[in-house]
């Protein structure tokens, strides 16, 4: 693949050391390579009194941007705030959402581990990623992008060659924010379904936790056989524990799949319907309240695992078995919270944008035009004057 007579090029930020070294040469380079892509990290220039220039040209010139961002690094964070000023597409890689700040949740982040089991699942999402920018089938939003108009903020130069390349744009092509509208919907529909997945499964656990508990605080530990009874109940305890970690980790798949479409196609409708427009302008305040009632309703659910996570936590020290289960429960637990957030972040981010634009909109309605009226205002509007 290449651009105007080159390779594409992915520039990747990272913290430099041996357990991130490991992460960047068997997880992240792999995959970007095989898409095509000249793969490069500021570590790859040899010339490391002049570091900073380098970097800041890497990134300015790649058409991909790779930010790990686990740990509150400020060398990466400073050079991804480079980045998104000069709007260039950037997809943040960690192995907890929970560690990414509130603001950069709804953004193009994938959360990944490095558990032998699970490390193909971040070379396959980075795979797509790559050869969707390539294919210019995806689009990448920053905090800069979203809440500035185009032309305030410092990007990066265009080459005539890009410009070529890109060709003018089609006036005959359908709006496509009709298409991400119905793709929203469906969407949202799917994600409501599998929280309300989540939701049942957390119940019925609930209840089978407390009716475990109920039966060992009946035990009379110094009757005989008590012990042998309580590490019946524990095993079986533990049992419930782990189903209901498999039942999790079925939803979580499908749940991530359906937040990358929702918070990728949401963005496409959001930002593509106009406040001028009547008809778009009624849209994008339907838009808002929906994503007003799915923030509300992300809180109300993310509080209520985050609440069982650590009543499970405290369910430990028992025996061996339970710890093991207890554990899993919590790993679980910390992939579907994750995308919750996700999905409180960005749609907070709409709200804000939404109430960015109309806001605007209203404020030029209400601004007096040249003669000094208000806007729309006709002369005969006027009170009358006096003969």
């Amino acid at each position: 693949m290449s651009s105007g007579g080159r390779r594409l090029r992915a520039f990747v930020l990272m913290p430099f050391s041996a357990e991130f070294n490991s992460v960047y040469e068997k997880l992240i380079r792999p995959p970007l390579a095989a898409a095509g892509y000249e793969v490069m990290r500021a570590d790859s220039f040899l010339d490391q009194h002049n570091v900073m220039r380098d970097v800041i040209r890497g990134i300015a010139e790649a058409d991909l941007i790779v930010a790990e961002v686990t740990i509150p690094n400020a060398n990466v964070y400073y050079e991804l705030g480079v980045a998104h000023a000069l709007a260039r597409p950037t997809v943040l890689l960690t192995q907890s959402v929970e560690s990414l700040p509130f603001d950069l949740k709804s953004y193009r982040a994938v959360a990944y581990s490095t558990h032998f089991a699970e490390v193909d699942e971040l070379t396959q999402r980075l795979t797509q990623i790559a050869e969707a920018r390539a294919a210019g089938d995806v689009k990448f939003g920053s905090p800069v992008t979203d809440f500035l108009p185009a032309g305030e903020f410092g990007r990066a130069e265009r080459t005539a060659e890009a410009e070529a390349e890109e060709g003018p744009p089609d006036e005959d092509e359908p709006p496509r924010f009709l298409d991400s509208l119905v793709d929203v919907e469906a969407a949202v529909q799917r994600m409501n379904d599998l929280f309300e997945q989540v939701a049942d499964s957390t119940n019925a656990i609930g209840d089978k936790v407390a009716r475990r508990g109920e039966q060992l605080d009946s035990i009379d530990m110094g009757a005989h056989g008590a012990t042998v009874r309580a590490q019946r109940i524990t095993a079986a305890a533990a049992k419930d524990m782990r189903e209901y970690a498999r039942e999790l980790d079925g939803i979580a798949a499908p749940l991530d799949e359906t937040v990358e479409r929702v918070t990728t196609h949401g963005w496409n409708v959001a930002s593509s319907l106009s406040p001028d427009n009547a008809d778009q302008r009624e849209q994008l305040e339907e838009l808002k309240e929906s994503m007003e009632v799915l923030l509300s309703g992300g809180r109300e659910g993310r509080e209520g695992l985050l609440e069982f996570r650590d009543s499970v936590a405290s369910v430990t020290g028992v025996t061996r078995d339970l710890d093991r289960a207890s554990s899993a429960v919590r790993r679980s637990l910390a992939r579907i919270i994750g995308a919750i957030e996700t999905v409180e972040a960005f749609a907070e981010r709409v709200v804000q944008f939404a109430d960015e634009n109309l806001g605007e909109q209203t404020r030029e309605e209400a601004a007096p035009d040249a003669g000094g009226s208000p806007a729309g205002a006709s002369a005969e509007a006027a009170p009358d004057e006096p003969e």
